[in-house]
C-alpha cells in the first residue's frame, strides 16, 4: 500500500516525528497497522490473496467482539 496520504500531510511534530493529515489525525505508516482492524479495513490487490483471507479473519473477531460487548 503506498502513501496516498502523504498529500496530505499538513505537519511533522518536531519532537516525535509524527506527521499529521490536514485534519489532525495520526497518520500511521501502512507497516504500523498490519494486523489492526484499521488494515483490515483497506483494499486489497488480487496480488496478496493471503492479506485479503487474513483481513476477512481480522474483520469477523472485531465484528464477533463487538456483538458479544453489546450482548
Amino acid at each position: 500500500m503506498e502513501r496516498k496520504l502523504l498529500s496530505n500531510l499538513w505537519f511533522v511534530c518536531d519532537k516525535c516525528g509524527t506527521e499529521y493529515d490536514d485534519h489532525l489525525d495520526e497518520i500511521i505508516p501502512p507497516e504500523n497497522i498490519q494486523g489492526s482492524i484499521e488494515w483490515a479495513k483497506t483494499p486489497t490487490s488480487d496480488e496478496n490473496k493471503f492479506d485479503a483471507l487474513e483481513k476477512a479473519r481480522i474483520r469477523e473477531e472485531y465484528e464477533h467482539k463487538k456483538c458479544e460487548s453489546k450482548g
